[in-house]
């Protein structure tokens, strides 16, 4: 006879995050149940349908001994946020009987995840010049590339020492009125020529109606509706095409800014292949004619929040023209490739 009728234990969870546990056994057997776990890597942090007198710590785990109803327990463990961005731990549960007739073991290897952001390369100097066709060029972008297999979210903020202003877009209202009139009309051309994608380009349109706070809830939301959109795009390209000279054409309509429509599908693809999220991709830098000098630091956090060591950036931005122009703060970007060979480290 079998003493396990099912169980569940994850087989990976970001750093920081929650991993729920569950076995429910056989009731015709009175049982205890041990738990082992590496304490580098996880936390019990919660128990169910255990009664006090029934936990008793023992080497490398716990031992489960009396349950407010028989037949179940239910436990969730925090990850710890480990020095390796991907390591592998495992938990092991052993259910035996009170008589130690019957015993069954699951033990599940469970890889722990975490981004971890690199600056690959920072230029002396980010040139930006103006071409006969109205094209703005940016030369020597900042490369940088997640390490990690989680998603990091990068907010850039300026330093006072810096000669370049970012315009956030609560800070421009009239931008934003008219840039969500223009876009939205040309969203409802869209949905009318793509109605398979209708609920996609209204989920989008509630975030950009809405400006949505800087919480783990809304990051998820975020995450998920552009990893929607790149599966779009990669399934249909003129839709990606169509999409982007939409957001694009409102956009630069309405701070009369010109870059390419390609560099904007690369920002969107990083999402989802690169697992770098731009928080304020959209808001703007102010760059004057000649050199400009950068001072400031990239803030880094995860989908649970978990904020990790910023990383300071100080360079120069170049520009040719006789005016002030703004440029899109992810267009200073390149946005490198995942290493395919990550290497787990693996807790003992």
């Amino acid at each position: 006879m079998n003493l396990v009728k099912s169980s569940f234990i994850p087989d990976s969870s970001l750093q920081g995050g929650e991993l729920p546990v569950y076995a429910i056994w056989n009731t015709e057997k009175k049982v205890n149940v041990i738990v082992y776990f590496s304490s580098e890597c996880l936390v019990l942090k919660e128990l169910y349908n255990v009664k006090k007198e029934g936990l008793a710590n023992i080497k490398g785990g716990v031992c489960l001994s009396a349950f407010e109803a028989d037949g179940y327990v239910g436990m969730v463990f925090k990850a710890k946020i480990n020095k390796e961005h991907t390591v592998e731990t495992s938990v092991r549960l052993i259910i035996k009987s009170s008589d130690d007739l019957l015993s069954d073991e699951i033990k599940q290897t469970i890889l722990l995840f975490r981004p971890q952001i690199i600056l690959l390369d920072k230029p002396l100097k980010i040139s930006t010049a103006l071409h006969k066709d109205g094209y703005i060029s940016i030369d020597n972008r900042i490369h940088i590339r997640n390490e990690g297999i989680g998603t990091a979210i990068v907010k850039m903020e300026l330093s006072p020492k810096s000669e370049i202003t970012l315009i956030e877009q609560e800070d421009i209202e009239k931008f934003v009125e008219k840039f969500r009139t223009i876009l939205f009309k040309k969203f409802n051309e869209i949905k009318e020529t793509y109605p398979v994608y209708s609920q996609l380009i209204d989920n989008f349109i509630r975030i950009i109606k809405s400006p949505v706070p800087f919480n783990k809830e809304n990051l998820i939301l975020v995450e998920r509706t552009f990893n929607d959109l790149v599966k779009a795009i990669e399934e249909n390209e003129q839709f990606g095409l169509d999409l982007a000279s939409a957001i694009i054409a409102s956009y630069f309509s309405s701070v009369n800014l010109i870059t390419e429509i390609h560099t904007f599908l690369e920002y969107l693809k990083s999402i989802a292949k690169r697992k770098v999220l731009l928080y304020n991709a959209l808001s703007v830098l102010n760059i004057k004619p000649g050199l400009n000098k950068l001072e400031a630091k990239l803030t880094i956090t995860d989908l649970e929040s978990s904020e990790y060591e910023p990383i300071e950036i100080s360079t120069q931005i170049f520009s040719n023209m006789n005016e002030t122009v703004r440029i899109p703060t992810y267009s200073i970007f390149n946005w490198m490739d995942i290493k395919e060979d990550i290497i787990h480290g693996k807790c003992k």
